[in-house]
């Protein structure tokens, strides 16, 4: 295996990600949502650290940790055309819940997708986007019969890039895509932005 975590630009211009808010605040919830992420074939993990590669690290045993005190853990994703990725999944607390942040850096997916100079140019429309943010929705959809959340979205994200999520409220004009549970069944809706996330008056 190549250098998957330690190669340059590899943790470089923020992620593409699955977030999900949770539906309980429980510290089990914490550790049930990593054991969910973790579970999944497509993912080998998680590791403890982004500064050797895996091949150098024992994965780590999930109820082994603290739930107050997770760390940021990392792994290993094959995406849908076959090529393999960084991987991170991280837990945020705030006064809505708990947040589940889960996905790749665009400098470990730019080495198998033409990403470009994304998220400032290019859209969420574009060819690798619709397949790499579908590979994150049916990690959703894996996840849910698991664990319970609330919501979620996908996308180039920061916490405060989507601030539509702490009110439950979903864009018609959208960059991002969008998870929502209605009669007890998981819904997505796509990205339909044809413009850059990051334009000029955002960015």
């Amino acid at each position: 295996m190549s250098s998957v975590f330690t190669a340059p630009d590899i943790w470089s211009a923020g992620s593409v990600e699955l977030v999900l808010l949770l539906d309980e605040k429980s510290d089990s919830v914490v550790l049930d949502a990593l054991e969910a992420t973790w579970e999944r074939p497509s993912l080998d993990g998680p590791y403890l650290t982004n500064q050797e590669e895996p091949s150098s690290q024992k994965r780590i045993v999930i109820d082994t940790l603290d739930p107050m005190e997770v760390p940021t853990l990392y792994g290993v994703a094959t995406l849908p055309n076959g090529a393999i990725a960084a991987f991170a999944c991280h837990v945020v607390r705030d006064k809505d819940g708990i947040w589940v942040y889960l996905g790749s850096p665009t400098g470990s997916l730019g080495r198998t997708y033409p990403l470009g100079a994304f998220p400032f140019e290019g859209t969420s429309l574009d060819s690798w986007a619709r397949e790499v943010y579908g590979w994150l929705k049916e990690l959703a959809y894996w996840m849910f019969p698991k664990l319970r959340f609330t919501r979620g979205v996908i996308g180039w994200l920061t916490t405060v890039e989507v601030p539509e999520l702490s009110s439950g409220s979903v864009p018609d004009h959208r960059f991002h895509g969008y998870l929502h549970v209605a009669g007890g069944e998981l819904q997505y809706l796509p990205p339909n932005s044809r413009e850059s996330f990051m334009t000029a008056e955002r960015g």
